[in-house]
């Protein structure tokens, strides 16, 4: 089984992650090892993320989004699962599972991985087709991102402070100063 944090917004931390989680440790409880495991810190793009991981050998996805990525892989299934409910009433026909709960008090994590994880179980077995299966929602392999990948507001211009000596950047401060991350350490999520 393959994870991914793609699309993730503020509530991704909060609700989606700790439920995939919370059911990842459930399926360990019922006998899935860790033995071959292969952890992938793939490009932040969602759609080259999931190709890398078909590659190492996934045949399951869970896919968490803050903003409804359109998404989906013809070789493996995808169970997405939206951060927020209002995403998930607004994309009912994409979304599969709704941890926006989580946030709104009607749902604990406990709940909603024990949720997800009955729900792999489904997909797994194939009693049960996740929204991009049925809409036959497929994305392409991408092996790399032909464009750059950069932060979703474009580029940080920093402006030019009293007592900075002017170097060959110009008003650039030199890299190693700058940091284009609110401080937290997200790996592949964006």
């Amino acid at each position: 089984m393959g994870v991914q944090c793609g699309g993730s917004d503020a509530f991704s931390g909060v609700t989606a992650n700790p439920a995939v989680g919370f059911a990842s440790d459930l399926l360990v409880r019922a006998g899935a090892t860790a033995k071959g495991l292969i952890f992938a810190a793939t490009p932040a793009s969602d759609f080259i993320c999931g190709t890398l991981q078909l590659a190492s050998g996934m045949t399951l996805q869970v896919f968490t989004t803050g903003r409804g990525t359109p998404y989906g892989l013809a070789a493996a299934p995808v169970i997405k699962m939206a951060t927020r409910s209002n995403l998930a009433a607004s994309w009912h026909d994409l979304i599969d599972l709704d941890a926006g709960r989580i946030a709104t008090g009607e749902a604990t994590v406990e709940e909603v991985g024990w949720e997800l994880f009955r729900m792999i179980l489904d997909v797994a077995s194939g009693t049960k087709k996740p929204w991009s299966d049925r809409w036959g929602l497929y994305n392409a392999f991408a092996l790399f991102n032909p464009a750059p990948v950069t932060r979703a507001f474009g580029p940080v211009r920093v402006p030019r402070r009293a007592g900075w000596r002017r170097e060959s950047a110009g008003d650039w401060p030199a890299p190693s100063s700058l940091s284009l991350r609110d401080g937290r350490d997200r790996g592949p999520c964006r």
